[in-house]
């Protein structure tokens, strides 16, 4: 049973990496960090069938050390991927937290291959830390850090759909504390044979967890670059303040920016950094305590994008945003017509790049006719 378990865990696997390859090659929407954890997740489960096939002395089993390997190594992945999604870069205290974790882990899988034929207390005190690692961190990155990132999401978005992942990400915890209580009675008690069946009701709530995630990304796939904070404007506008397009987007809070203002805003401010005191690059971030403007800045335009929180993913959104449009655009630019009605298909951009965001209203900035 527990060998079915897990070809139905790798097959989950395989189905959301297939799937999540196509949407973002296709939509050049990459997320390196869920990409990569769903690799370690896909080589952890077929090492996990292996494991259940064998015959072999637990501790000698090292098909069951690969296996942890690679969750526990998928476990940092995914950690890094909701930082993503939620800061411009790791908590210090979270991140050096988790790689103690991975660090203990790594050392103990090393210490179980090196002592299992020395000395019977270190093999035991090796596991006992493995167990730390492995378990801790899936419980951290899954029962706590997880689903208070997703329950931001629900917050901003009252979107029911998140809580699809707020359940998987329960029930595969719930494996995961069976799994800490499985692990403390085989060596206290020095149990070394158990059931089938006992293994393989502690491998049913990860598939379940695994599922639901699976069934809840594929209804909408996109759902991937939703963000938990909320983000309320873009802005194209020429470096000498005169604002060409923008598009407000729906939001928890509702904001009122005064178009002309806040394009001047932007270009004196690139002014003073570029102009007055002769930086080398751009400014790129004007932050405060409710709100940040992303800035980005491109021979004679500016690209400024207004949210709540700034986080990695949005940044590498903007980014692409930006090399897009000049692309799409750039026969409009380097002539520096004054009609620009084209900008208009902007909100294709905005939807293939943003794909997480929803147009409240737009205004295209037509300057002669």
């Amino acid at each position: 049973m527990d060998l079915i378990i897990n070809i139905l865990i790798v097959g989950f696997y395989l189905i959301l990496l297939g799937f999540f390859i196509h949407k973002t090659t296709r939509k050049h929407r990459p997320a390196p960090y869920l990409l990569i954890n769903l690799i370690f997740g896909v080589f952890g489960g077929f090492f996990a069938i292996f494991s259940s096939s064998t015959t072999f002395f637990q501790s000698f089993n090292y098909f069951l050390l690969l296996q942890l390997f690679f969750y526990g190594l998928q476990f940092f992945f995914f950690y890094l991927f909701l930082e993503d999604i939620s800061e411009m870069k790791p908590k210090t205290s979270r991140l050096m937290f988790m790689y103690g974790l991975l660090i203990t882990q790594i050392i103990a899988l090393l210490f179980i291959v090196l002592s299992s034929s020395i000395s019977e207390e270190i093999l035991i005190i090796s596991w006992i830390l493995e167990g730390v690692g492995f378990n801790i961190s899936a419980l951290y990155v899954f029962l706590f850090f997880g689903i208070a990132t997703y329950y931001k999401i629900y917050k901003y978005t009252k979107e029911k759909q998140v809580f699809g992942f707020i359940s998987g990400l329960f029930i595969g915890s719930l494996g995961f504390i069976l799994n800490s209580v499985y692990d403390t009675i085989t060596l206290l008690y020095y149990i070394r044979i158990w059931p089938d069946s006992v293994r393989a009701f502690i491998n049913f709530f990860p598939m379940i967890g695994l599922l639901l995630f699976m069934i809840t990304y594929l209804r909408d796939i996109d759902y991937i670059y939703r963000l938990p904070h909320d983000h309320f404007l873009l802005m194209i506008t020429h470096k000498n303040g005169i604002a060409l397009y923008t598009a407000e987007f729906e939001s928890k809070k509702d904001i009122e920016i005064n178009e002309s203002f806040f394009s001047g805003f932007i270009s004196n401010v690139n002014y003073v950094y570029e102009d007055v005191l002769k930086s080398p690059s751009s400014i790129e971030n004007v932050s405060g305590k409710e709100a940040s403007i992303l800035i980005r800045s491109k021979k004679e335009l500016l690209f400024a994008f207004v949210t709540h929180h700034p986080t990695a993913m949005l940044t590498r959104a903007l980014e692409r945003f930006v090399i897009r449009f000049e692309e799409k655009f750039k026969s409009e630019l380097e002539s520096k017509t004054k009609h620009l009605g084209r900008f208009q298909e902007s909100n294709k951009l905005i939807k293939e790049h943003f794909p997480f965001l929803k147009i409240k209203k737009n205004h295209l900035v037509v300057l002669d006719k």
